[in-house]
């Protein structure tokens, strides 16, 4: 496996979780779900999260045949579930 793509798997989970935390503040802010800022966070969320879940599924196929399964979707998968986003919604993204 390249560093570079665990390198980019890294910033892209740090990146989402950074996105995640402004859309937890700016809810706790009171902004609805309507509210520019708001949105503007969930769409730059949502990006990273497209990008997340696109490195975890190369490194799950990429790793070494005693590793094989879903290591890190199975990480990236919690971390939608915590931002409240759906897999589906990830892969409508994704087309």
């Amino acid at each position: 496996m390249s560093d570079d793509l665990h390198k980019r798997h890294m910033q892209a989970w740090g990146q989402a979780d950074q996105m995640a935390r402004l859309c937890i503040e700016l809810k706790q802010q009171g902004c609805n779900s309507g509210d520019p800022a708001f949105l503007a966070a969930r769409k730059a969320m949502l990006a990273e999260l497209v990008m997340l879940i696109d490195l975890s599924q190369q490194l799950d196929s990429t790793g070494p045949a005693w590793r094989k399964g879903d290591i890190y979707m199975t990480g990236a998968k919690a971390m939608l579930s915590a931002c409240g986003v759906s897999i589906q919604e990830i892969e409508a993204l994704q087309v």
